[in-house]
């Protein structure tokens, strides 16, 4: 059966451009240009298959720009065509070969076609998961956003109160619990806070929040908001603090808001998560909760899809680079990162809890701190290189995870904890001296750099002098 390629340059809100060639990257018809429904996808598929021989196939190559590959993806797969996507860096790479100084549609569709032939291997088939795990992944995708959301606006509350009362939400124990938000919302100003008084502020606070109040709070909170009045006392011409006051309203709005939302997408997740995985076997390995285990189901979808547990730790993209020559190879190179960014984060968190309660990683990470000097970031990701292999067999065989010694025997998770603690405990001097040593290559780039500073300042005013 021959095949054709079709390279597809995506529109996003423009018409898609197409070039077809055949497996020997000659071109068969001339570049075609349509719009990105079933019309357009029918008028494609006659113009590439235009005098070819029956049973002919096509094969749709194209970048991941946005969502726009989910169309043309469902309707290649359900008529019976291949559909390949590129990762956007090798395409990058070939089209500064090919044109360096120009980027066009057509010489991206062009390029895109070209890449069978130049780098098969690049070529990855999407996997278009069922109906279930696709709403399970982009909610949770969706929460990741709204997490991010929420984290930015507590930044921007944190910054304006760096400045207009230093040192406020280091007063609370909880910087945006209920009580704090309370004192947010009506005593942004401090010249408020000192016409309240102390006894009432106290009373304030203690109404203002459900848990017992902290009794050291009031002061601080009180000797605070003195510091700032002192501060600003002669400064009514810089600050508008009640025009702070509402600025501060609408971003506590924006933040319960925000939460109200998450709450109601943690919901559906929960219910997805319950259909997907209803096992929820996943959660049996360690440092993977209910709150990773939905972000990993939805990532990998059908572990079939990866051949081998190999496969499924490349995809993570969480492994170093290689760069081998003769008798030379260079270690401890960057990881790749070619993979999803939510999936190397989920990794990471789950090594850095998983190597707490199982002795397999606990020794992983232990030789990478203590043996190999390596800091705690190296060691934790050296530790999540080993969790893509477990979680493809649990979710493959849909079996509990089951915690091993160090000789491979089952054993007890209060067993292995003890066994971590008493064997495979980093001492602290180990941690210590990674840290200095981070701190003391900070110090000499820091010099380095401001000789650097200091040279050039010296050559400008040699050249003026």
């Amino acid at each position: 059966m021959s095949v054709l390629n079709v390279g597809i340059d995506l529109g996003v809100t423009s018409k898609h451009e197409a070039q077809i060639r055949d497996e020997e990257g000659k071109e068969v018809h001339s570049s075609f240009s349509f719009s990105g429904s079933i019309e357009g996808f029918d008028t494609l598929c006659a113009h590439a298959l235009k005098d070819a021989p029956e049973g002919t196939k096509l094969r749709f190559i194209c970048e991941p720009t946005s969502m726009s590959w989910f169309p043309l993806a469902v309707y290649a797969l359900s008529h019976g065509h291949e559909m390949v996507r590129v990762k956007s860096q090798r395409a990058h790479d070939l089209r500064e070969y090919y044109s360096k100084h120009r980027k066009r549609d057509r010489i991206d569709a062009r390029v895109l076609s070209l890449m069978p032939v130049v780098d098969r291997d690049s070529l990855e088939e999407v996997y278009l998961p069922d109906k279930l795990i696709q709403a399970l992944d982009r909610r949770c995708r969706q929460r990741e956003k709204i997490a991010k959301a929420i984290a930015s606006a507590k930044a921007r509350l944190k910054s304006l109160y760096h400045w207009v009362m230093p040192g406020l939400t280091s007063c609370f124990e909880d910087p945006f619990g209920s009580r704090a938000r309370a004192f947010y919302a009506k005593y942004t100003n401090p010249f408020k806070v000192k016409q309240l008084g102390f006894s009432k502020l106290t009373l304030f606070l203690n109404k203002a929040g459900r848990q017992e109040m902290n009794p050291e709070l009031p002061e601080k909170v009180y000797q605070v908001a003195m510091e700032a009045s002192n501060l600003y006392e002669s400064a009514s011409e810089q600050i508008d603090f009640d025009e702070i006051q509402e600025e501060v309203e609408c971003e506590l709005q924006l933040l319960e808001s925000y939460k109200k939302v998450q709450a109601k997408v943690d919901a559906a997740i929960r219910c997805l998560y319950d259909q997907a995985h209803p096992t929820k076997n996943i959660e049996t390995i360690s440092g993977i909760s209910d709150t990773l285990g939905p972000v990993f189901v939805g990532i990998v979808g059908n572990p079939g899809r990866f051949p081998s547990q190999s496969k499924m730790r490349d995809y993570s993209g969480i492994i170093p680079k290689q760069d081998d020559s003769g008798e030379r190879s260079k270690k401890g190179l960057d990881i790749t990162k070619d993979g999803p960014p939510r999936y190397r984060r989920g990794l990471y968190l789950a090594a850095d809890v998983g190597r707490q309660w199982d002795p397999q990683l606990a020794k992983i990470y232990y030789d990478q701190m203590v043996h190999k000097g390596n800091c705690h970031t190296q060691a934790v990701c050296a530790v999540a290189t080993h969790l893509p292999a477990r979680i493809h067999l649990i979710l493959k065989e849909d079996r509990p995870y089951e915690l091993r010694d160090l000789e491979g025997n089952p054993i007890s998770k209060r067993d292995a904890k003890r066994l971590i603690q008493r064997e495979l405990t980093v001492p602290e001097e180990v941690r210590q001296r990674t840290r200095s040593r981070k701190r003391r290559r900070r110090r000499r780039e820091g010099y380095t750099q401001s000789r650097v500073r200091g040279l050039a300042e010296l050559l400008q005013a040699s050249r003026f002098a």
